[in-house]
């Protein structure tokens, strides 16, 4: 999966649509204490943005995980 951080911004190419956009945490986690997991795309139609969610049961979740954490240690050192 292609990704970039920039120190404050983490800009994935999402799995589910190809596009690019910031992956964010949506804040509500589930049982195990996982965060669910969004892209947010700007949208190419119109002015508002578009999302893609992944929750702790997604194909894509793992991975997308992974980046999410490294970049949010990297950030928090």
């Amino acid at each position: 999966m292609e990704w970039k951080f920039n120190g404050i911004t983490i800009e994935v190419r999402c799995p589910r649509c190809g596009r690019w956009g910031r992956l964010l945490s949506r804040g509500k986690r589930n049982r195990a204490g996982f965060p669910r997991l969004m892209v947010m795309h700007n949208s190419t139609r119109n002015t508002f943005t578009e999302s893609c969610s992944f929750g702790f049961f997604s194909e894509h979740y793992e991975e997308l995980f992974s980046i999410y954490r490294k970049c949010r240690n990297i950030r928090e050192t």
